[in-house]
């Protein structure tokens, strides 16, 4: 697990979660072969993102997960952000219609004094969130104090 390799070798990581926005739309109005099609496009953009020791997944019907070796918060959104431009002009079309989708992505960092993986997880998905809440289509990094209040 990257928490306790963190503490072992003092290595961080960058823990990125990956929502899809509007993508349910796709499904809804295209049906669930043009949500995978969609849906194999948009993995192909992480992977594209991704360097050989870094780790993408699908974690949900619409998320994915991406855990990005030795990197900062600051890097991460970097990377992060690339991502989510590259999906808001992705374009995709099945039978004749286009449909737009975006990303929303929240991303916290492991480090040697990290908690555990529920408590990770918890965070990227509260950045997330806050992407969400401020207009889809952005990136946040986990703020302690913002989540405190």
């Amino acid at each position: 697990m990257a928490s306790q390799r963190a503490r072992r070798e003092q290595r961080s990581y960058a823990l990125c979660l990956v929502d899809l926005d509007r993508f349910k739309a796709v499904n809804d109005n295209a049906g669930h072969a043009a949500g995978d099609a969609l849906l194999r496009r948009i993995a192909d953009v992480l992977r594209r993102s991704c360097r050989r020791q870094d780790f993408a997944a699908r974690i949900g019907g619409d998320e994915f997960a991406l855990l990005l070796s030795d990197c900062s918060a600051s890097a991460a959104a970097h990377v992060m952000q690339e991502v989510v431009d590259a999906v808001a002009t992705l374009g995709f079309e099945w039978d004749g219609t286009g449909y737009s989708v975006g990303a929303s992505i929240g991303i916290t960092t492991i480090g040697s004094d990290s908690p555990g993986l529920p408590e990770i997880m918890s965070q990227a998905d509260a950045a997330c969130y806050t992407s969400k809440a401020a207009g889809r289509g952005r990136v946040s990094v986990y703020d302690p104090v913002a989540s405190a209040t």
